[in-house]
C-alpha cells in the first residue's frame, strides 16, 4: 500500500529543548505509514527555538523551517504553516509534546473511515494546571454562548487535528487578522469528527505555558469580537431593559408623590444608581469601540504575517488569502 502524503504544521514558541525530541517522535510515529513533511514555524521565540529548527532542517529536507519576523501569535503561526503545506492531509499540533505524535494515526483513521474533512482530538484526562483548565472551560462556555455557529460544546479540544487538503485550501481564503483556528474550521466543515486521545503532561524541558492570563483574555476577547456580534446585540437589549425599568420606577415615584404625599428620598441610593448606570454605559461604549477598532484594523489590509527566513520551504503559495496577503522571502 502506498503511503499518504502528510503535512504536519507546528507553531513553535518557548520550547527549544523539546524540538529535537518532538522531531524524533514524529519521525518514529509517521515513517511506517506516511510520506511526510514537518512545517515548523518559529513565532519569533526569544529562547532559541529557531536555531534548533534550523539545525533539523539542515539535516533533514523533510523539515520546513519558517522564521517569522515578529511574534504574531499561535493562530497566525498555524495559518503560516497551512500556507506552506503541500500534503493531501494536514496535521496541526502544538510543540510541547502534550499533543502526542503517536495519536496522529488514530485521528487519520477516523478521518478516512468516516469520510470526514476534519477530525479534532478530545483530550482525555487533560494534564494541565487547574488554572488553565478553569480558564479554558470559562472561555468555551462564553464562546459557545455568544457564537451562532459555536464550537462543539464543552469538549476538551484544542488545535490538535487532521484536516484534508481541500479544507486547508478553504482555510487560506479567510483573511481576518483576529483568528481562531478551530472557529474557522467549524465554519468550513459542516461535520467535525471528535476522537479521544491521550493527553500528556508538559515535559520538564518544555517550561511553562506561553499563555499568561493576560494573553488568554486577549485571545478570547479578540476571537469573540472577530466572530460574533452578539455582545452588541446584548448591549441593545440591556439598554432597552434598563429604559423600561427606569420608566416604571419614575411612574412609581410620581404616583407616590401625588397619591400619598410621599417626598422623594434616597439621595445616596440615587448616586449609587447613577454611578452604576454610567459605568454600564461606558462598558457598552468600550465594547462598541472594540468592534470599531477591529474594523479599522481589518480595513488597512496589512499583511497577515512577514517571514524573515525559510529553509526547505519550496515555492510560493498561490492560494494565500487576498484580503490579508502574505509576504515571504526566498529560501535561504
Amino acid at each position: 500500500m502506498s503511503k499518504i502524503k502528510l503535512s504536519v504544521v507546528i507553531p513553535v514558541y518557548g520550547a527549544p529543548r523539546l524540538t529535537p525530541l518532538l522531531y524524533e517522535r514524529l519521525v518514529a510515529a509517521l515513517s511506517p505509514w506516511a510520506d511526510f513533511e514537518l512545517i515548523m514555524v518559529n513565532d519569533a521565540c526569544p529562547l532559541g527555538s529557531g536555531l534548533e529548527i534550523e539545525k533539523l532542517a539542515a539535516a533533514d529536507a523533510r523539515v520546513k523551517y519558517i522564521d517569522l519576523l515578529r511574534n504574531y501569535g499561535q493562530h497566525v503561526a498555524i495559518s503560516v504553516g497551512l500556507d506552506y503545506a503541500d500534503g493531501d492531509y494536514v496535521v496541526v499540533m502544538d510543540c510541547d509534546l502534550q499533543d502526542q505524535p503517536e495519536e496522529i494515526k488514530k485521528m487519520y483513521d477516523q478521518l478516512e473511515s468516516g469520510g470526514y474533512d476534519a477530525v479534532f482530538a478530545v483530550r482525555g484526562n487533560r494534564q494541565d494546571a487547574w488554572r488553565k483548565r478553569f480558564c479554558s472551560k470559562c472561555f468555551r462556555l462564553v464562546y459557545n454562548l455568544l457564537l451562532e455557529d459555536a464550537l462543539w460544546a464543552d469538549k476538551e479540544t484544542a488545535n490538535f487535528s487532521v484536516i484534508t487538503r481541500r479544507t486547508a485550501a478553504a482555510y487560506r481564503r479567510f483573511g481576518e487578522k483576529e483568528r481562531l483556528y478551530g472557529a474557522i474550521i467549524a465554519r468550513i466543515v459542516p461535520e467535525i469528527a471528535l476522537v479521544e486521545v491521550a493527553h500528556a503532561a508538559r515535559p520538564a524541558l518544555g517550561g511553562g505555558s506561553a499563555y499568561s492570563l493576560r494573553k488568554s483574555v486577549k485571545l478570547a476577547a479578540g476571537a469573540i469580537i472577530a466572530n460574533s456580534n452578539r455582545p452588541l446585540i446584548f448591549s441593545v437589549y440591556c439598554a432597552l431593559g434598563l429604559f423600561v425599568l427606569a420608566f416604571f420606577f419614575a411612574a412609581k415615584v410620581v404616583a407616590s408623590y401625588f397619591l400619598y404625599g410621599s417626598p422623594v428620598m434616597g439621595w445616596p441610593s440615587t448616586i449609587v444608581a447613577l454611578c452604576f448606570f454610567f459605568g454600564l454605559q461606558m462598558l457598552f461604549l468600550g465594547v462598541l469601540g472594540a468592534y470599531v477598532g477591529n474594523i479599522a484594523l481589518e480595513s488597512k489590509r496589512r499583511p497577515l504575517y512577514l517571514v524573515s527566513k525559510t529553509l526547505n520551504a519550496g515555492k510560493e503559495v498561490s492560494e494565500a488569502p487576498q484580503s490579508a496577503p502574505t509576504s515571504r522571502q526566498a529560501n535561504s
